[in-house]
C-alpha cells in the first residue's frame, strides 16, 4: 500500500500534495416506533488525494 501511495504522489505536478488511505464503515438500524424498518452495514475503502497548485486546493 505504501508503494502505491508513493507511485500516486510521484505523478502529481503540484506545489504540495498528500495522499491517504481510508476505510469507512457504516451501520444503519432504523425503527418506526417498535417496528424495525431497516438494518444494514457497508464498508468502503480507497485513496484520498489533496493537491495545491498555483494557490488552488483540490481534493
Amino acid at each position: 500500500m505504501f508503494n502505491k501511495m508513493q507511485t500516486i504522489l510521484s505523478k502529481v505536478d503540484a506545489d504540495y500534495s498528500d495522499v491517504r488511505y481510508e476505510i469507512k464503515k457504516e451501520t444503519v438500524i432504523s425503527f418506526n416506533g417498535k417496528e424495525l424498518t431497516k438494518i444494514g452495514s457497508n464498508s468502503t475503502d480507497g485513496y484520498v488525494l489533496r493537491v495545491l497548485k498555483n494557490g488552488g486546493l483540490s481534493s
